[in-house]
């Protein structure tokens, strides 16, 4: 029965994404932010992990919403000393499903490049190692007042 329901997975999934004991809106000077997501991998090896921060645009509107600073981390576990500010940590455990494990993972973003004034959306990418692809966004994540 389990082997069946392995066939039946996703080969990557996010399953969700927060602060870690963080309020907003967020201030201007306020640097970083600490972002805990989790998910599974069934399967499959781990390749590259990314985010990107978006603008909201105004309610009711047509106009898509613009890229406003994204990175690429070649793997899943890259310290801030590494980046420009930012880090990505994610802790492994084996699932009762063959061949799938269940991550936890904490992200170190660096939001001081985003303009005052406004809501951001964040998305998270995270790739195997054969280029399957999950994502997952919040619209409105934070706010820069």
């Amino acid at each position: 029965m389990k082997t069946e329901i392995e066939k039946t997975l996703p080969a990557i999934e996010l399953t969700s994404m927060g602060l870690m004991n963080q309020v907003g809106p967020f201030a201007l000077a306020d640097s970083l932010i600490q972002v805990s997501f989790n998910g599974a991998v069934t399967n499959q090896g781990v390749g590259t992990f990314d985010f990107a921060w978006y603008d909201v645009p105004p309610a009711n509107s047509t106009t898509p919403a613009n890229r406003i600073d994204s990175l690429h981390f070649n793997s899943w576990n890259v310290p801030i000393s590494k980046t420009d500010s930012n880090s990505i940590a994610v802790t492994w455990a084996p699932s009762t499903y063959p061949n799938t494990w269940t991550f936890s993972g904490n992200l170190i973003l660096k939001i001081k490049k985003l303009p005052a004034g406004k809501p951001y959306t964040l998305r998270l990418y995270a790739r195997t190692d054969d280029n399957n692809m999950a994502t997952i966004s919040t619209v409105s994540f934070i706010t820069k007042k």
